[in-house]
């Protein structure tokens, strides 16, 4: 039954659907799970055009037309000129078959064998892409290797039971409290103060060795700087056959880190951040909150819901990032009262105060309505003025800060003993770097607490030597650190990196343009 009723519509819509997602997919190295959700919708989607497209025009040719027609409509994003064109195309469909008497219609049969074959050959053509840029080989990673599909480790050493549970709490582009004062006029006092009357130390020289997450991360999770991690090496050299964002987060999750924490027999833990790039998938628990990722935003942004959005649904992306960060807090809270014979190693990556900004400072809702701009905080990007970006990012800093403390409060209070926790930034903003001191880039949040009270943490620590300085601390490794390893800007490409002076000097000495 369902065959015949496949065999009514068109097929080719379905296919043609489905390789403007795959080709997304392909290009950008994205995980194969980020893209169960929009495949299923480009299928229902391709059907339901067809099918639509049949029962207005009264055969399957028509209507395999129409859909391809309305499907290429609903691609234009802002091209009036284009959406005019094909909005006239599929009128001519109906006076052709409506208006013309039956000797003169088209021969449609014909016209749809063609763009049937076409299709396949547009399919052919993205595998092949596919097979050049080694998407298979991290398709077949993603089943084996990464959450849900990897087996749990089932390693407990007679150490585990005396590990405390670590909170890695990621705060995407929260500057220093020092940057935030000279640039943004913030005043963090109370936000520091909160930290250290609950026993951390914050870090008063924190600095970054990279400007962009995926290379800060790459560069934590190797505790070692990317020039020398060997599969970093293509981006550098400008030799990489596979996506830039596939190599990194590949590099992310193969690093040393991930395996010498269940080496001491931690349960791994992470959450989605919404941006797929540096997602630490190889865990054993990988949470999702279900909400809208940028891979999603992306195949938006080429649609003709970009224009449309702000005006029937201006909130949606908007409270989309604000139900992943809140319902990040909730579940790493209900993650802490959990209890198990195993320590606990949890990664939050929370993708705020970068932008979008979603709250202002008094926690009311705020809204972004162009989703072409919503990750950028420059005024040539985003068409705003310096002062509306300054207070658009000091408003969510305000906001995310007080969430963090209530979440470090609750999750204290429900752990069965103290556990480590580290809350950093990994860069600032742009804002004030760009077309002022690019070296304010590198100066971001880092507060740690440990469970005994001490302090291993140098003030000027470098992000590459986070999990060295950690694990010599916790385990008793005698992990080298990365001496004095400098910051490095990008220039024409993400890797074509150059070295930075010290960045601590943005807050003395102005700096020129790399």
């Amino acid at each position: 039954m369902l065959a015949q009723g496949a065999a009514r519509i068109a097929l080719y819509p379905i296919l043609i659907a489905v390789a403007l997602v795959a080709e997304l997919f392909v290009t950008s190295g994205v995980s194969p799970h980020v893209i169960v959700r929009p495949l299923l919708v480009a299928v229902v989607a391709g059907a339901v055009l067809s099918g639509a497209g049949r029962a207005m025009l009264g055969d399957r040719d028509r209507g395999g037309i129409f859909a391809v027609l309305a499907m290429f409509l609903f691609l234009v994003g802002a091209d009036i000129r284009i959406g005019l064109l094909l909005g006239l195309a599929i009128s001519l469909l109906f006076v052709e078959r409506y208006g013309l008497p039956p000797a003169r219609r088209f021969r449609w049969m014909v016209i749809g064998r063609f763009v049937s074959r076409a299709s396949a050959v547009l399919l052919l053509a993205i595998g092949i892409q596919a097979a050049q840029s080694g998407t298979p080989a991290l398709v077949v990673r993603a089943l084996t290797e990464e959450a849900p599909f990897r087996p749990a480790s089932t390693v407990r050493p007679s150490s585990a039971a005396t590990h405390p549970d670590i909170y890695l709490l990621l705060v995407d582009g929260h500057a220093r409290p020092d940057v935030l004062r000279r640039v943004f006029g913030h005043d963090a006092s109370e936000f520091v103060g909160g930290l250290e009357s609950r026993g951390f130390d914050v870090a008063s020289r924190s600095r970054t060795n990279y400007a962009l997450t995926t290379q800060v991360l790459a560069a934590m999770f190797n505790m070692r700087p990317l020039d020398e991690i060997e599969s970093i090496r293509p981006l550098l050299d400008d030799t990489a056959s596979q996506p830039a964002g596939a190599i990194v987060r590949v590099a992310i999750n193969d690093g040393p880190v991930l395996p010498r924490l269940r080496d001491e027999g931690y349960e791994l833990v992470a959450f989605a951040s919404s941006f797929e790039e540096p997602a630490l998938r190889s865990v054993d628990r990988w949470i999702d909150t279900g909400d809208l990722n940028e891979f999603e935003v992306n195949l938006f942004r080429r649609t003709i819901l970009r224009p449309i959005l702000p005006l029937v649904a201006p909130d949606w992306v908007s409270s989309s990032y604000r139900s992943r960060v809140e319902t990040q807090f909730r579940q790493l809270a209900a993650i802490a009262a959990e209890r198990s014979d195993r320590p606990k190693f949890v990664f939050g990556h929370l993708p705020t105060p970068h932008a979008p900004w979603f709250y202002h400072a008094d926690g009311t809702p705020r809204t972004v309505l162009d989703i072409e701009t919503m990750w950028a905080e420059m005024p040539a990007n985003t068409g705003l003025d310096q002062q509306t970006l300054i207070e658009g990012y000091s408003g969510q800093v305000s906001w995310v800060d007080r969430r963090v403390v209530e979440s470090i409060d609750e999750i204290v209070a429900n752990s069965a003993r103290p556990p480590v926790m580290l809350v950093f930034g990994d860069h600032g903003s742009w804002i004030g770097s760009d077309g002022g001191d690019y070296r304010l880039r590198f100066l971001p949040l880092f507060a740690a607490r440990m469970p005994d009270g001490g302090a291993p943490f140098p003030d000027d620590i470098q992000l590459t030597n986070l999990f060295p300085v950690l694990f010599n601390d916790l385990f008793g490794d005698d992990i080298p650190l990365v001496d004095e390893s400098p910051s490095y800007m990008y220039r024409s490409g993400d890797f074509d990196l150059v070295a930075v002076p010290d960045p601590n000097g943005a807050l003395s000495a102005p700096a020129a343009t790399p």
